[in-house]
């Protein structure tokens, strides 16, 4: 039997298979050059998401998780901007070879 469903892909910072049940367990931006840390914002809790009650429509995790690096929903807590295409400058970027997390 050939099995036809993509295969989830693994959170290049928390090791867990990205899915519903596997919320990012990285919950803080902790490299702005002001070096103020910044709790990450959970899906369900950005702007205009206050009251959804299904998965994230990019990296799936379900109201209240924290979203997996790249998620194109992810809102910054800097700027409250979208993640992916904010300009604070930090090294949080997915393209990043010097991605500093663990």
């Amino acid at each position: 039997m050939t099995d036809t469903q993509p295969k989830p892909g693994v959170c290049t910072w928390c090791g867990q298979t990205m899915t519903a049940d596997h919320p990012c367990t990285v919950t803080v931006w902790d490299d702005y050059p002001d070096g103020i840390t910044r709790a990450r914002i959970p899906w369900g809790s950005e702007h205009g998401t206050e009251h959804v009650d299904y998965p994230c429509p990019d990296c799936g995790v379900r109201p209240g998780g924290v979203h997996h690096p790249a998620c194109d929903c992810e809102e910054c807590p800097r700027c409250h901007q979208q993640q992916l295409g904010c300009d604070c400058p930090s090294t949080h970027d997915e393209d990043d070879d010097e991605d500093t997390r663990p």
